[in-house]
């Protein structure tokens, strides 16, 4: 998936978590596993040796274990840092597979073609539930 759709992916988990500023930690959180792999120096390529594409910083012992370190410094933000972090694992399981219960096996539920037109829908229904979430509340 793009990040565009992990973006939306983490604006719904923290929409449906809560509707406050940290639904932006959510949608950033969401980023995170691709900015790791890519933009740590040396990283991408110790990474890839060691785990292959979409590695350790696709596990969701490893979302769990962010998340906990995030708890000791801010408790609040701790979930909301899991739930994005979770939506893109889920979603890179729907893209061609991610090792999110590592060290089973790599869990692929469908091919999506990240970047292609299925994408797009999705991370457009995606941001439409997060929207549609955060105005029903805003209405209340």
């Amino acid at each position: 998936m793009t990040g565009l759709t992990h973006m939306a992916g983490g604006l719904l988990a923290g929409a449906a978590m809560g509707g406050d500023y940290r639904i932006a930690i959510a949608a950033l959180a969401a980023l995170v596993p691709d900015w790791l792999q890519i933009n740590v120096p040396g990283g991408n390529s110790l990474a890839h040796g060691l785990f292959g594409h979409r590695g350790i910083s696709h596990w969701l012992i490893t979302a769990v274990g962010v998340a906990a370190w995030v708890r000791l410094i801010s408790p609040g933000l701790a979930v909301y840092v899991l739930a994005g972090w979770g939506s893109h694992i889920i979603l890179d399981v729907l893209s061609n597979g991610a090792p999110a219960l590592w060290p089973l096996p790599r869990i692929t539920l469908a091919r999506i073609k990240s970047g292609g037109v299925l994408d797009a829908i999705i991370g457009g229904q995606l941001l439409t539930l997060a929207v549609v979430i955060l105005l029903v509340r805003l209405l209340r």
